[in-house]
């Protein structure tokens, strides 16, 4: 009997233990206040924080205040860093979350104002759908010099969630060689809150970081939240 129990609980851990292995070998879970609970590869360091940003080098390398001028509205950031062999890769997250007003201001150029009392919001949760042409004509139209669209925002889904996702790039000369920057930007709504995240790095670095980093936002559990109530 004893033997029997020994090799049941055997099995049992044995049966476990691949699990285990296979969670811990698709990285560290980490809350995204407000986007839910993501899953950071274990070769990826992301913390929050601000960095100087060279892209943003007319606005002292400021990239908060750089995006201010197309769609003012204050973000969290983090800083990204992989570690691949002997390679170090760096980029740069911002996440922004949005009641409906506040992403109906934004969208028409105007600044955000997080204390709008409620009886002054406009009624009805704003739909992404319904927005994503003029978002994508600002994007073509208010970048700053030098700054293209690359890949308007278009509808993505992934696991049962609906994703608006584009690519704005920039060409640049630094010590007289050119270099490339990718904006990946992908926004998501959640009832009356829409959340966005702008991920961005060297274009040489899109496979290797960039692509990764989306997809970990993409593969995001949700977690129940409290929504603003401005709709």
């Amino acid at each position: 009997m004893k033997i029997k129990t020994c090799l049941i609980i055997t099995l049992t851990v044995m049966a476990m233990v691949p699990t285990a292995m296979a969670e811990k070998d698709r990285g560290n879970q980490m809350v995204l206040p407000d986007w839910g609970i993501i899953t950071v590869p274990d070769n990826i360091y992301m913390d929050a924080g601000k960095q100087p940003v060279v892209t943003a080098q007319k606005y002292n390398n400021d990239m908060d205040r750089m995006l201010e001028a197309i769609y003012p509205a204050a973000p969290r950031t983090y800083q990204l860093i992989k570690k691949e062999g002997a390679s170090f890769y760096y980029g740069y997250l911002l996440q922004y979350t949005l009641g409906s007003w506040d992403f109906k201001q934004l969208v028409n150029g105007k600044t955000v104002k997080f204390n709008r009392p409620d009886y002054l919001q406009e009624q009805g949760a704003a739909d992404i759908s319904t927005y994503a042409a003029h978002v994508n004509n600002r994007l073509r139209t208010s970048l700053p010099s030098g700054f293209n669209l690359i890949q308007p925002i278009q509808p993505v889904k992934v696991s049962g969630n609906t994703f608006y996702e584009g690519i704005v790039g920039r060409t640049m000369v630094i010590n007289a060689a050119a270099f490339q920057e990718m904006m990946h930007i992908i926004a998501w709504q959640r009832g009356g809150v829409v959340e966005i995240a702008i991920v961005m790095g060297n274009a040489d670095d899109e496979e290797s970081l960039i692509r990764p980093v989306m997809a970990m936002l993409e593969d995001v559990k949700v977690i129940k939240q409290t929504e603003r109530i401005d709709i």
